[in-house]
This record gives structure tokens, C-alpha cells and sequence, in this order.
């Protein structure tokens, strides 16, 4: 199974009060070793142009097998999932996607990928993955 992330508020929290505080959220740590170990490959798919440098930054790179911080022309994270599946050579029935934004999730269940909307406070969680049979 292919598991793919946003990063704003799905694994590491913009800050609330203050825009520059970049917090993990409380499980994303404990989600990602718990993937991992399953054996699912994991990606970021994020519109956050520092994705990789905020991954190594809070020292959850190593996770992923890939991550994608691009703006693509238009607002939707298929431009970056259909990027992964190319490079990772695997289908839509096989991905899992997580976002806490409604418009992402909404796409992405649209173009056939399975996706579970999170709370932006909380980031994902494990009830999150639960919830998609992970």
C-alpha cells in the first residue's frame, strides 16, 4: 500500500498563534514507524515548497520514500499524487491519502483515491488510520 501525507497540519502544525511555530503533531511519529513497519511505502505530498527540509527538520525523513513539495498551476494535490504513483509505479486502488483540507479530500475521492480528511488541530491520528483498514 502506497500511504501518501500532506504535511501542513496533517504531520507537522503550522502554528497557531504564532505563524513561524512549527509544532509535530501529537501521533504522526508513532503513525509513521507504525507504517513503516507494516511495510507500506510512504510519500509527502505537499503544496509547502519546504517539505523536505521541514521533514528533515523534525527528523521524519527517513520515512518516506519520496517527498514532494511543489506548487503545481492548479490548486489540487492529483498533479503530485499522479507524480508518486508514476514514480513508485502503482495504482490508484492501491494509495491512501491523508489532508486536512476539505478541497483536497474531496478531489483526490473524486479521481478515485481513497482519502480520509483530518482534523487540522490534531493532525492525523491513529484513529485516522484505523478508520482506512491500514
Amino acid at each position: 500500500m502506497l500511504v501518501i501525507f500532506d504535511l501542513d497540519d496533517t504531520l507537522i502544525h503550522e502554528g497557531f498563534e504564532d505563524p513561524f511555530e512549527r509544532l509535530m503533531c501529537a501521533e504522526a511519529e508513532d503513525i509513521l514507524k507504525y507504517l513503516k513497519h507494516k511495510g507500506h511505502t510512504l510519500a509527502i505530498a505537499s503544496h509547502n515548497l519546504k517539505a523536505k527540509e521541514l521533514a528533515k527538520q523534525y527528523n521524519i525523513h527517513f520515512y518516506f520514500d519520496i517527498i514532494l513539495g511543489e506548487c503545481p498551476p492548479c490548486y489540487t494535490k492529483m498533479p503530485l499524487i499522479n507524480k508518486i504513483l508514476g514514480l513508485t509505479l502503482m495504482e490508484k486502488k492501491d494509495v491512501v491519502f491523508f489532508d486536512d483540507l476539505v478541497e483536497m479530500a474531496s478531489d483526490t475521492k473524486r479521481n478515485g483515491i481513497a482519502t480520509k480528511l483530518v482534523d487540522y488541530t490534531k493532525g492525523v491520528t491513529m484513529n485516522d488510520v484505523i478508520f482506512m483498514n491500514l
